[in-house]
């Protein structure tokens, strides 16, 4: 009698884990990041708090994939009114390939990417005096080998000094802080310089 009781007692445990465990996993908390070009970050059984952030960082990356970054801003420079509208978007070109030794704290082999561009229309008391794109080729000798085969060309900040527009911009290997900062210089006229910062 008192065996039987003790065994029901064990499979009454068990079925409170097992009900437990399966009521406390979401369906998303390990379904894989739904991108084709991209691994998902692979979860250890003991999620730690470093894997939790590892995992935001990767989330929200790849959430830019599909969420461009637009600027629409009208200001004035003298007598001038200017118009400012910026698109900063993804290529989907799955052109970058982030080797292991960037991404293996992420529990990657490899990291498969997009490059990104920004599209910049600027008009000048209601005509257009620059239209065109920015890619982060236009700042290649300010880069070095690795940043120019895996980096990636992130949203700019735009700043208002005197008589120029900056867009400086940060070109950083994806998942990572290596980087550098460099600048496109829009002036009134329309002319553009490319800098480092």
């Amino acid at each position: 009698m008192k065996r039987a009781k003790v065994k029901l007692i064990f499979s009454a445990l068990g079925l409170m884990v097992f009900v437990w465990s399966c009521n406390n996993s979401r369906p998303d908390d390990h379904a894989p990041i739904k991108d084709s070009n991209v691994n998902a970050v692979k979860q250890s059984p003991a999620d730690t708090g470093a894997n939790q952030e590892l995992t935001g960082i990767y989330n929200d990356y790849v959430g830019r994939y599909k969420k461009p970054c637009i600027v629409d801003s009208v200001f004035s420079f003298g007598a001038d009114t200017f118009r400012l509208h910026l698109r900063h978007y993804c290529l989907m070109d799955s052109a970058i390939k982030v080797p292991k030794k960037y991404v293996q704290i992420y529990k990657l082999d490899s990291f498969v990417t997009h490059n990104f561009a920004t599209e910049i229309k600027l008009d000048r008391n209601n005509h257009t005096v620059f239209h065109g794109m920015v890619y982060k080729k236009d700042f290649d000798k300010y880069l070095y080998p690795q940043l120019k085969e895996y980096g990636a060309l992130f949203c700019p900040e735009v700043n208002l000094s005197k008589d120029t527009i900056e867009l400086d911009y940060s070109i950083s290997i994806p998942l990572t802080d290596v980087g550098v900062g460099v600048a496109m210089i829009l002036n009134r006229d329309g002319s553009v310089v490319y800098k480092a910062q």
